[in-house]
């Protein structure tokens, strides 16, 4: 795990040219000296031993913290136009305008093809690039609107959006977008005291829903919903979605078992295509960009900023897998020998057979809440799914406290 102390902004490292990474596995602390570039820059992990980075500078890239090799991707400034852009510091816009990142592949064994695609700026907006692209591509969002997670599962990538709405995303067109394919669980009601992330396990697509709480009465508000209604909005069930069945008798044995591995890393699949991910770097920009005169979700800023006034906290977890056929969510009862991680990273999962230091049937969690949250940010543990009960604090000690580069989990790996 990725970590910062409290007072470290972009202008202020403790330690000139290293970070803080906790290994779960031996439970120490270590310093890893990164190159200039990753100095002051906050990092987003992801379960292929890379990091996606971003400074002051407002330039982004990818980061091998152990073999310390950096891969550019497009600048912050080539975005469209969005509410945050105006506004903002840029120490708080690199605080602010990015939330999260999927990769497609090992960028260590396909930096070529690797396709990363983010969630970015004030309404959750989705955008692709490759490594050497010049500029981020959007993706027309649904009428369902923002997205909370975004994975790269069985040659797609797919999104959930904060109603816990699927889509998928189609990115080989001239103008890439996503079609909704399933709405949320059932019995999960669409409020802002629920948080989605999409992860695989073993092969199969899962919904990891989220239940927060919060010390103010009258709860948190809706600021990051849409103010479409969704009631009259009907699936396209001809979604291509055919070629993407659920495999529940795939292998987990893409998770590098290696004992004599230093890094105790994810194995990517050396040989698997990337070739369904087009960047689609010609596909015109122009109806994307946000309109400085328009209402966007009926917010101001000062409704934005409020937000901080809440203390959020993680009061449970659900799972449900995705049955493609059907194109609906059912209740996972158990989570075998896996352990799930979620927070800013890109959520993956692990098995508990190959890594025997962390908990099996557990979910280990990191505090993603809003990047306007002014107070402590404390909401980290780790959570049995077996006795729907919190274990022991996931990690306690100031260097989780940064609110400029929050920790992060990632699976190191060269």
């Amino acid at each position: 795990m990725l970590t910062k102390r409290e007072n470290d902004t972009s202008s202020s490292e403790n330690s000139v040219g290293h970070r803080t990474f906790f290994s779960f596995s031996s439970k120490k602390l270590f310093n890893i000296q990164l190159l200039e570039e990753a100095q002051g820059r906050r990092c987003w992990g992801s379960p292929y031993g890379w990091l996606v980075t971003m400074g002051l500078d407002r330039n982004i890239h990818l980061l091998n913290p152990l073999s310390k090799i950096q891969l550019s991707l497009p600048s912050q400034r080539t975005f469209p136009r969005d509410l945050q852009d105006g506004f903002r510091k840029p120490e708080t816009l690199c605080q602010v305008f990015l939330h999260k990142f999927a990769l497609s592949s090992n960028p260590s064994f396909s930096n070529q093809s690797c396709v990363v695609m983010t969630i970015y700026g004030g309404i959750n907006r989705v955008a692709f690039a490759a490594p050497g692209d010049e500029a981020w591509t959007p993706v027309k969002r649904s009428p369902l609107g923002n997205a909370a997670d975004i994975i790269s599962f069985n040659g797609h990538f797919y999104a959930v959006n904060a109603y816990g709405y699927l889509s998928i995303c189609e990115l080989s067109t001239k103008t890439p977008h996503t079609i909704d394919i399933a709405p949320p669980p059932f019995d999960v009601e669409c409020t802002s005291m629920y948080k989605f992330y999409l992860m695989e396990i073993s092969g199969v697509l899962h919904l990891i829903v989220r239940n927060l709480d919060a010390d103010d009465p009258d709860g948190c508000p809706d600021y990051f919903y849409d103010s479409e209604s969704t009631d009259d909005f009907e699936f396209d069930d001809n979604a291509s979605t055919e070629n993407f069945d659920s495999n529940d008798n795939a292998s987990t044995d893409d998770i590098d078992s290696d004992d004599n591995s230093s890094t105790d890393g994810l194995d990517s699949d050396d040989n698997a295509s990337n070739d369904d991910f087009e960047t689609g770097n010609n596909a015109s920009t122009e109806e994307f960009e946000v309109d400085d005169n328009a209402p966007i979700n009926d917010l101001e800023v000062d409704d934005i900023l409020s937000i901080g006034d809440f203390h959020y906290y993680t009061v449970g977890f659900k799972v449900y897998k995705f049955d493609f056929q059907k194109k609906i969510w059912s209740d996972a009862p158990g989570l075998a020998d896996h352990a799930l991680f979620v927070g800013t990273n890109t959520s993956f999962s692990i098995s508990t057979s190959t890594y025997p230091k962390f908990k099996a049937n557990c979910i280990y969690f990191t505090d993603d809440h809003s990047e306007q949250y002014h107070k402590r940010f404390c909401d980290m543990g780790v959570y049995n799914y077996g006795t729907n009960l919190m274990e022991e604090p996931l990690y306690s000690s100031d260097d989780i406290l940064s609110k400029f580069s929050r920790p992060s989990f990632f699976m190191p790996s060269l």
